[in-house]
């Protein structure tokens, strides 16, 4: 049984316990340099832009986490959205500062200084044959990269998502580290794993995660 299998044996049973005090994840460190040959929407009915404050409303109906909207404008994240038939149809989050909380885990992600990392992808059900991902990154992400002086996007996504997974690989994301997640009596835990170096480091948390019946993707992607 390999380590994607193990991982999601695991993450079944624990999550079946009731009142369970244990649960693991692990999470792919992924990073992108874009290129030129990004393929973008030719769909002139779909508008890639960047998402403001206004936007709130329309973001919203995509279900995805509405409440968190506003605080992340206020916080001065960057977002790009998606426009077809006059409603938002998808968006991702992009975060320039040294440092970002994961929502999910509270795990705090060094943005190293050439880097923004993104977060929270989105697309409806009905627009992911439609390019609408691809496009954030050829139509918005190398502009904004370009304005912030910034060579790469870093991501993080959870190693069972495998059609998010996939979908990054496709783009030319690569992996270069590992982030094995535990939760215990509440309290989270990190181990580190450089890919290709070995190097493991764990660090404590002193906000606890959110596992068990709240384990909804924060990353939903198909390409």
């Amino acid at each position: 049984m390999n380590g994607f299998s193990v991982l999601t044996f695991a993450q079944k049973v624990l999550r079946r316990v009731p009142f369970a005090t244990l649960d693991v994840n692990c999470l792919n460190c992924l990073e992108y340099y874009p290129h030129e040959s990004t393929a973008k929407n030719d769909d002139g009915a779909i508008v890639i832009r960047e998402g403001t404050a206004v936007d709130v409303e329309l973001m919203a109906e995509c279900r995805n986490f509405p409440e968190r909207l506003p605080e992340r404008f206020a916080a001065s994240e960057y977002c790009v959205v998606g426009i077809g038939d006059g409603k938002v149809i998808g968006y991702e989050w992009f975060c320039d500062k040294p440092r970002h909380m994961e929502e999910r885990y509270g795990y705090e992600v060094e943005i190293p200084s050439d880097a923004i990392y993104g977060y929270d992808a989105f697309v409806l059900p009905t627009y992911r044959r439609a390019g609408v991902w691809k496009s954030f990154h050829a139509q918005f992400l190398q502009d904004l990269l370009a304005t912030l002086g910034r060579k790469r996007v870093i991501v993080m996504v959870d190693q069972n998502n495998s059609v998010s997974m996939k979908a990054h690989l496709r783009l030319g994301y690569t992996l270069y580290r590992k982030i094995y997640v535990f939760m215990i009596c509440g309290n989270c835990f990190w181990i580190r794993r450089a890919i290709g170096r070995g190097e493991k480091k764990v660090k404590h948390a002193s906000t606890p995660g959110t596992f068990g019946a709240n384990t909804k993707q924060a990353t939903d992607f198909v390409s």
